[in-house]
This record gives structure tokens, C-alpha cells and sequence, in this order.
């Protein structure tokens, strides 16, 4: 029997209200802390800066005064077992108030931007996210600030943790993303060899070692297909260079955004495999990609990258397989799940049994509850 907290309250900081292709941690785990009990009160896009000051008061639009007051509100309704839980650095100014407050915090470190920007520089600029120097330093700010306001930090890997060790300690745990079981349709594969891919349009984002090596597939399988669905990102020019590479093979097919995130159950179920061929780099070694579990939650199996902890998962689970980072050796891995159904079908459930049994929001929303209020 589930546990029940009605008596438990929390305020949350996130990004956006409604759930996109990707990016969607923050919006899966508020939902299922609700869904076991905890009062959420959600407080979205309030910025990094401008703290509720009388001074400031008649600059904020309605909207911002709106969220500023129900902080305020919080604050006052407040309790022994209220708590904050703040989906990523942006709210610095604010935890700081809520700290002197005696509030207990939770900082989801669901991303790094330093960790990106180091990516950047160490790659020959193809891959990671760049920072201005003024930007870098507001980060390395936003972060301080955030990591000195936790009572308790959630990290999406033990990799990402193992940076650091300095703000661990006994506040800091492994809150890897997941999926849910009851939003992804569980069914067999389809007759059709149809391979699918649902990311932005870039070249971290590795649709380009996937047609490669399904150039290299379609020798042995004539009746595969691809189909790539870009999300909200796409840079222009990589879109007509990847649009143009690609044009004359015919049952290579590109689909533009898939939004909202509802309509991406039904995408994983008309396929028969997905794959996820991230570069690595510092930061994709760290991560624990959204896609991989929504994979998973389908009962399908999917083809990763070796990188160190979407591998891990994949190996752990026996959901898929790991390949290297040139289109030979994912078109070998490609079509050993082609070949065999049986086989296919059993990673497939494989994965779908791990969400329902270890990586479902629900679960790691039990998790953060039993780490908050211990």
C-alpha cells in the first residue's frame, strides 16, 4: 500500500507549466509527489533575479507579483513538515529567503551548465553549450547560491555527483530520471521495421551515426524505415545540411515537432526499435536521458552510445544494446535485434519491467519524500 502525506506541504520553482519533448523532469516529479499526497504549490519562470522588494513593487507585471505573492503566502501558511524544492539554480534569490525561514530545501541539480560549457570548449565547439564570461560567472554564482540554500541536493547520476564531492556530503543523493509506465503504451513490436528517434535537430544529437548505419542496415533489411521528430531545437543550417545528405534515400522520413508530450506515447509504439547515439562528453557521460526510459517504458528496446551511465542502465536492465560511436558498430547492433524477434521482444519487456519496478517518477518521488522528511 502506498504511503499517504496530506499533511505534508511543498513549494516548487520550475521552468514551464506543460510538459514538452524533453525537459520534463521537473513537471514528472511534482506530479508524483502529488500523486502520493504532498500539497504542491507551484511557483514557474520566476527568473533567476529580482527578489519581492517594496522599492521593486510597481515593476512587476501582475503575473510576477502573482508568484511573488504566493510566496509570501507560503511563508505564512508554513509548517513543521513544509518544504521547497527547487528544479534547477534559477531561484537563488529566493531560496535565500526561504532559507531564513527556516524552510528545509531541496535543490534539483537537474543540470549543469558548467558542466556543458567544459563541453564545449573540449570538443572542438561541435558539442555542449557555450557561456559568455559574464554568463559563466552568473552561473558559477546561481550555483553557489543554490548548492549553499540545500538542506538536501538531488543529482540525476552518480557520475554528476562524483564533481561534487565538496557539497555532498550526507545532503546529496542519486534521483536519476525515469518514466511512466502508465502514460507509455505497453504493447508487442509491430510487424513493420521501423526505427524511430524523437530529439532536437543537432549534432549531439546523433541522427547522423543513426542514418549512416542504417544506410548500412538497409542492406540486409530492405523493408526498414526511419523516422526522425525533431523537437522545439533545431539549428537551420544543420537542418538543411541533414535534409539535403539524406533526401534521396526515400524511406528516410523527418517529422517536425512532436508536442505536446502526450502524443508521445503513440510515436514509441509504432516502432520496432529507438536508439539514443549521444557523443560523449562530459556532460552526456553524466547523463540519464529521459529517452532511454521512455524506451524502456515502451517495451522497446533501444541502442545506446557507451556512455558511462545510459550504458550502465542498458546493461543493468538487459533492455538494449551498447554500441561504439561509428556507424559500422551500430548498424552490427541495429540489426542483432533485427534478426531476432524473440529477441527484441524480450528486451523490450525487459526494460518495461524495470520502469514499472525501479524507474518509475513515482518511485524516485518516494525516494526524495524518504530522504526529505526522514
Amino acid at each position: 500500500m502506498e504511503k499517504s502525506y496530506y499533511k505534508n506541504n511543498m513549494l516548487s520553482f520550475r521552468h514551464a507549466p506543460k510538459v514538452l519533448v524533453g525537459g520534463h523532469r521537473a513537471y514528472n516529479i511534482d506530479r508524483a509527489l502529488q500523486e502520493l499526497g504532498i500539497e504542491m504549490t507551484f511557483i514557474e519562470n520566476i527568473g533567476t533575479f529580482s527578489p519581492i522588494r517594496p522599492s521593486s513593487i510597481y515593476a512587476f507585471t501582475p503575473v510576477q507579483l502573482k508568484k511573488r505573492l504566493q510566496i509570501l503566502n507560503f511563508i505564512q501558511k508554513r509548517n513543521s513538515l513544509s518544504r521547497v524544492i527547487a528544479h534547477g539554480i534559477q531561484a537563488g534569490h529566493h531560496l535565500q529567503i526561504l532559507k531564513s525561514k527556516d524552510i528545509p530545501i531541496i535543490l534539483d541539480f537537474r543540470d549543469d551548465p558548467i558542466l556543458q560549457h567544459k563541453s564545449y570548449l573540449g570538443y572542438d565547439k561541435k558539442y555542449g553549450i557555450p557561456l559568455s564570461k559574464k554568463s559563466e560567472k552568473r552561473a558559477k554564482h546561481a550555483m553557489k547560491k543554490s548548492f549553499d540554500c540545500a538542506d538536501r541536493i538531488l543529482f540525476t547520476s552518480k557520475t554528476i555527483m562524483s564533481y561534487y564531492p565538496q557539497v555532498v556530503q550526507d545532503k546529496g543523493i542519486v534521483c536519476m530520471n525515469a518514466s511512466d509506465p502508465e502514460h507509455f503504451i505497453d504493447s508487442h513490436l509491430p510487424g513493420k521495421l521501423k526505427i524511430g528517434l524523437l530529439t532536437g535537430m543537432m549534432p549531439a544529437a546523433g541522427i547522423e551515426l543513426l542514418l549512416d548505419a542504417c544506410v548500412i542496415v538497409k542492406r540486409d533489411f530492405d523493408e526498414l524505415c526511419v523516422e526522425i521528430v525533431t523537437g522545439s531545437i533545431e539549428l537551420i543550417d544543420y537542418k538543411k545540411y541533414m535534409l539535403n545528405k539524406y533526401k534521396k534515400y526515400r524511406w528516410i522520413k523527418f517529422k517536425s515537432d512532436i508536442t505536446p508530450y502526450s502524443k508521445a506515447p503513440e510515436f514509441f509504439n509504432e516502432l520496432y526499435l529507438s536508439v539514443n547515439l549521444v557523443p560523449k562528453t562530459l556532460y552526456t557521460d553524466t547523463q540519464t536521458f529521459l529517452k532511454v526510459f521512455d524506451t524502456m517504458a515502451s517495451a522497446r528496446p533501444i541502442v545506446v552510445t557507451d556512455l558511462t551511465e545510459q550504458a550502465n542502465i542498458i546493461r543493468e536492465e538487459n533492455c538494449g544494446l551498447v554500441c561504439g560511436f561509428n556507424p559500422e558498430d551500430v548498424a552490427e547492433k541495429i540489426g542483432k535485434i533485427l534478426e531476432n524477434r524473440n529477441y527484441a521482444e524480450k528486451l523490450g519487456r525487459n526494460g518495461r519491467k524495470a520502469v514499472e519496478e525501479r524507474h518509475s517518477w513515482k518511485i524516485r518521488a518516494q525516494k526524495i519524500i524518504d530522504f526529505t522528511w526522514k
